[in-house]
């Protein structure tokens, strides 16, 4: 069965893969032959990750990389220290699947992430930025079995976050940091995240901190949404939303240097299926829940076909993904910004429509302007 599987994965990356990009130099089955025949000795989950690790490594040169060896070495020595805690491994044993919660053990600064049904998400999105050239907008995440669930282990970083106030579902960044992101940085930062089909970075899950440093948290929600808008409930479904939509880097155009800066980050995009090829023959069954291969396929073209250039704003690239959708979304804004009665972005716009119109109170003179709007703008 498994091997079914992989055989369909395998396919559909081969025949998605664009002329000139030639084939991974080392057989899938040949790494395949190894996962299975290793998983059928019935190892320790943790032990059986460590070695999955070894070959992916060997196998990914973008991996061979002193950050990440590094980090990989901090976390098992954690690891040994976090599974003597016979406290901790008793609460995570109790926990049921459907549980999420964090533990926080301030001795030595770490953060354990239980998520619903065992994801383990945070790993995939950080290993695989490295393939994407650029690992520093998601922290360092390492996995670990404790209790017989599976946990994401981070370290805790200073960090500013956009906190809702009482009543309201907006959370807004300090503009003091927001101005310190170059415009470099919000594209690269974006691209992945558009990529990687992530869809939960409201401004709580965004943090900056005072040298403009970006990263993305609780990256739970990722690589499975579906790349078509869709009329729901009265609002949207649409993935691709950041409340970050709101910052000025949004719509600021490139200028000369920037825009081939961002080009050349885009060439390391280069070669993506073949990598992904190797990657999952490592990483499968654990990355495949929720796993829409086609969606990502479909993203990674959409962002090759897209021309940076002197002059063109990240709205304008947001515009090439929604066409229909795009015309509009000024007119949207307005709408909205009229029911929350205060200032609010593309992005606070999004995730209005597509989540916080189901709570948020509407007259019926509101419903009628959202309904007209969408029936205007989406099939």
């Amino acid at each position: 069965m498994r091997l079914r599987i992989w055989e369909k994965i395998a396919g559909a990356f081969r025949q998605r893969q664009r002329p000139g990009i030639g084939r991974a130099k080392t057989s899938l089955y040949g790494l395949m032959t190894c996962l299975l025949v290793h998983s059928a000795l019935g190892a320790d989950w943790n032990a059986d990750f460590d070695e999955h690790t070894n070959c992916l490594v060997q196998e990914l040169p973008q991996l061979q990389n002193g950050d990440y060896l590094q980090n990989q070495h901090y976390f098992i020595q954690a690891r040994e220290k976090l599974l003597k805690n016979s406290d901790l491994c008793t609460r995570f044993k109790s926990a049921q699947e459907k549980d999420k919660f964090m533990v926080q053990i301030d001795q030595m600064d770490l953060l354990l992430k239980k998520r619903k049904k065992d994801r383990i998400k945070d790993l995939f999105t950080w290993e695989i930025s490295y393939l994407l050239g650029s690992n520093a907008y998601f922290l360092p995440s390492f996995p670990m079995e404790i209790g017989g669930k599976k946990v994401i282990v981070q370290r805790l970083e200073a960090f500013e976050f956009g906190i809702p106030s009482e009543g309201s579902p907006i959370g807004k960044l300090p503009h003091k940091l927001i101005k310190k992101i170059s415009l470099e940085t919000y594209w690269k930062a974006h691209l992945q995240v558009y990529l990687l089909g992530m869809y939960d970075f409201t401004a709580q899950n965004i943090g900056v901190n005072s040298k403009g440093i970006l990263r993305f948290f609780d990256n739970e929600s990722c690589f499975h949404y579906s790349n078509a808008i869709e009329k729901f409930q009265g609002g949207l479904k649409i993935g691709y939303k950041c409340q970050s939509f709101d910052w000025p880097q949004f719509k600021k155009p490139l200028d000369k240097r920037t825009a081939q800066k961002v080009r050349n980050f885009m060439r390391s995009f280069t070669g993506f299926e073949n990598k992904m090829e190797i990657y999952l023959s490592h990483r499968y069954p654990d990355f495949s829940k929720d796993f829409e291969m086609g969606e990502l396929i479909q993203r990674l073209e959409n962002l090759r076909n897209f021309q940076v250039e002197e002059g063109v704003s990240f709205r304008d690239f947001f515009a090439s993904l929604y066409p229909q959708l795009s015309p509009g979304l000024e007119d949207l804004v307005q709408i909205v910004r009229g029911i929350l009665g205060q200032k609010a972005g593309y992005g606070t716009t999004l995730w209005f429509m597509s989540r916080w119109i189901h709570t948020h109170p509407l007259s019926a003179q509101d419903k009628e302007a959202l309904e007209s709007w969408v029936g205007a703008y989406v099939d």
